[in-house]
């Protein structure tokens, strides 16, 4: 599981250093970076929910399955949501630092 997860990570790195390197970087390198996320990600699902059954007494496991699989879901569909408005958060995001820090400083 920490390998799968850390070639997720790795792989995530590299696909961020390239869009800030270089503007448009070529097609097929974002499918390789892509493919190689994709296969940690293959791995690394079924062991985070292998995984489960040892932290969790037996009597609550059916319930900490389902609050996974709900997580899982809502950060699924969240994390579209943040990329689809990120335009708007980084629009506002520098008046609501000047106004957290305007009521901090006071």
């Amino acid at each position: 599981m920490i390998a799968a997860d850390g070639l997720v990570a790795v792989s995530s790195i590299i696909f961020g250093a390239a869009f800030l390197l270089l503007q448009t970087p070529p097609i097929w390198f974002i499918y390789i970076v892509l493919f190689i996320r994709g296969l940690g990600n293959t791995f690394h699902g079924p062991a985070m929910q292998a995984a489960i059954p040892m932290f969790v007494p037996t009597d609550m496991l059916t319930k900490a399955g389902g609050w996974g699989n709900m997580i899982q879901s809502v950060s699924n569909m969240m994390g579209l949501w943040l990329v689809l408005h990120s335009w708007y958060l980084c629009l506002f995001m520098p008046l609501w630092l000047w106004i957290y820090w305007g009521l901090l400083l006071r």
